[in-house]
């Protein structure tokens, strides 16, 4: 149990400080996303399977994603604080396939009461897509990355992985399935 706990605690201090690449896939856990901040009282999103849809993953290492748990209402995910530094940039690895509504995907990352983001009608993105989103800041802040869904029924929206990359960084050494 107490290296379960050490292992937890390493895991999260990775995330949390941040002046080197952050990346995420869905794979192991969805532990580091909760509904807290801007997403409390909403609906979670959920961790599903490529076999199950039947869909090809953006990378041969990725099997899972995760995806809003409701359609027709909004569906928001948080992750872990984490330091992000200004000019950094976050991108989002999305798959969105049209229902017959318009459906909605916000992509966004918050700093307290603030939050920034890139929202996106599934009617202008069809598909994979890697959605690159600047960090814009006058300096570096505690911040979480905020993922809001409203999906019509027939809609497919899939969240395969992010990355954060910070200043500097040289973006092949910030890998997200090795």
């Amino acid at each position: 149990m107490a290296f379960k706990i050490f292992i937890l605690l390493s895991l999260l201090t990775a995330c949390v400080i941040s002046d080197s690449c952050v990346t995420y896939n869905f794979e192991e856990e969805f532990d580091i996303f909760s509904n807290h901040g801007i997403c409390r009282n909403n609906a979670p999103w959920i961790v599903g399977n490529y076999e199950d849809l039947g869909l090809a993953s953006p990378n041969e290492h990725s099997t899972k994603f995760i995806t809003p748990s409701l359609y027709g209402e909004l569906s928001c995910a948080s992750s872990s604080y984490f330091i992000m530094q200004a000019d950094a940039e976050l991108e989002f690895n999305v798959y969105v396939e049209s229902g017959i509504r318009n459906s909605i995907l916000f992509l966004a990352f918050a700093e307290d009461h603030s939050v920034n983001g890139l929202a996106a009608n599934s009617m202008t993105i069809s598909g994979w897509q890697t959605v690159k989103m600047p960090i814009y800041s006058s300096q570096s802040f505690r911040g979480y990355i905020v993922l809001v869904s409203e999906a019509s029924p027939n809609a497919t929206i899939l969240v395969d992985s992010f990355r954060y990359i910070p200043p500097g960084e040289d973006e092949s050494l910030c890998q997200i399935y090795g």
